[in-house]
């Protein structure tokens, strides 16, 4: 059973279908359901559909949220197969596979069911996503009935499924809607709530580098590896990091502003803070570490654990290991995500302009090693007070092997020369292209230039002996936010 915090906003965009799906099983007769646990992703243009694809860790949600949904409206005329059943009986299954009459006779013998539901995600444009669930016949193999919701995503799913962006900054004291449309106005562009959220995704303006490119940009992240930091790749408009098996390593996060922030830091859609699956739009201030203002960087090396007293924590080191052994698969999230991401809001909501809200309600809505915990020790944290505020950007980078980046780029090349197009490769504004430079992270926290594309002599066995880290921070009161 996958261990997460769900948001209201997806439940009720993906339980909108949950009655017309529930009457076409009792319809059918079918009487054990399988509720394929990875949503299949046709987002990206060229290519075969994929589990997950650009979804990142908001595929990890969607199929946990129809279960519930469908269990409410069976009325025990049926049954779901728990998902830690059809994991085992999926293990090593591709999209592909599951296109077979074969194999869904195959799956459905492992699992004792007689039906499969089957979640496709394809975006249709800055903020609209159509779910398609299908339904299968175990026994004869074929598709009987399939259900359809076009679901509009907000700020939060945006940042939660992997894409980066600034949609607001500090300037003069008071925070502006710097990466929002101008026609949306200002008390839409700082509203709190799904309906605002929704509103903002799809003002957002998408031409500009990613965050961590931009020199202006007063927030940021940078993977430290023996000391070192780990440079990026950029591939397409998307940044990568190489991590090697068995690497471990600490993560640098920097507020240069002039204002205090909160950091939600996320690895495969699981919080570094108490290693919960959950979306950002309920994560508490509690599980979001506080950046002072201009404080330097902050390392951090692991995974925190906090007890409800806050008496006692625990760390975990960050380290690279096979998907069934890392902390994403433990909280029982079927998907390979291979996503780093951090989102920076206001400390509060004093930011010079007025905030209004809405409540939680909405009428809608690939590699082969993960981010695991290597040895345990204990620590001790400073809590500072505070809630949460506006969320000002967010940034993601994907973490891959170096022959997995290798990959990607022959396949990112391979695409554009069968278009006879270089647009994949055109940069946006003053972004670079792939095979040039791209500003990368110093240890200052600024942006130089250093080469985009690694070769494999470029890339350096790890070295065990253990990193330069910050001085472990000590606990000084009982309040909300972590630092």
């Amino acid at each position: 059973m996958l261990n997460a915090v769900l948001p209201l906003l997806v439940i009720a965009s993906v339980g909108a279908v949950h009655d017309e799906l529930s009457d076409k099983i009792v319809a059918a007769g079918h009487q054990r359901i399988v509720i394929c646990p990875r949503v299949v992703s046709t987002d990206i243009e060229g290519e075969a559909a994929s589990f997950a694809g650009r979804l990142g860790p908001q595929a990890g949600l969607v199929p946990n949220q129809l279960a519930e949904r469908l269990r409410e409206t069976s009325r025990k005329r049926y049954e779901l197969v728990s998902f830690d059943v059809v994991n085992r009986a999926m293990q090593g299954m591709t999209v592909e596979d599951l296109q077979r009459a074969s194999t869904l006779q195959m799956l459905g013998k492992r699992t004792g069911a007689d039906a499969l539901v089957m979640i496709k995600a394809k975006s249709t444009g800055r903020s609209k996503r159509i779910y398609t669930a299908e339904l299968f016949d175990l026994v004869g193999g074929g598709k009987e009935a399939q259900v359809e919701e076009t679901i509009d995503e907000g700020l939060s799913d945006a940042a939660f499924s992997g894409r980066s962006f600034e949609a607001r900054r500090w300037v003069d004291g008071r925070v502006k809607a710097v990466g929002l449309n101008s026609r949306l106005g200002e008390t839409r562009a700082f509203g709190l709530g799904a309906e605002y959220e929704r509103l903002q995704l799809a003002a957002i303006v998408a031409d500009g580098p990613h965050p961590l490119e931009r020199p202006q940009f007063d927030y940021g992240f940078a993977i430290v590896v023996d000391g070192k930091v780990r440079p990026w790749t950029r591939i397409g408009s998307e940044l990568y990091v190489a991590l090697e098996p068995g690497e471990k390593f600490g993560i640098h996060v920097w507020n240069d502003s002039d204002h205090d922030a909160f950091c939600g830091l996320f690895i495969d859609g699981v919080n570094t803070i108490n290693k919960v699956f959950e979306h950002p739009l309920v994560t508490p201030t509690s599980r979001h570490w506080y950046l002072e203002r201009r404080s330097g960087k902050r390392m951090i090396r692991g995974w925190f654990a906090i007890d409800s007293n806050r008496q006692l924590q625990s760390l975990s080191r960050f380290q690279v290991v096979l998907r069934e052994e890392s902390v994403a698969f433990g909280q029982g999230v079927a998907h390979q995500f291979s996503t780093i991401t951090a989102i920076v809001y206001t400390k509060g909501l004093d930011i010079g302009a007025s905030v209004p809200r809405t409540p939680l309600k909405s009428k809608g809505g690939l590699g082969s090693f993960a981010i695991g915990e290597a040895e345990s020790e204990n620590v001790s944290l400073r809590f500072r007070s505070g809630q949460r505020g506006i969320m000002l950007a967010a940034m993601t980078v994907h973490y891959r092997t170096s022959s997995e980046l290798q990959k990607l780029r022959e396949r990112l090349l391979a695409r554009t020369t069968s278009a006879k197009t270089t647009q994949l490769d055109k940069p946006a504004n003053n972004q670079t292209k792939p095979s040039e430079t791209v500003p990368m992270p110093r240890s200052d926290g600024k942006a130089t230039a250093s080469t985009a594309i690694l070769k494999k002599s470029q890339l350096k066995k790890p070295v065990r002996k253990r990193p330069s880290e910050a001085v472990p921070f000590k606990i000084k009161k009982k309040t909300s936010g972590t630092d």
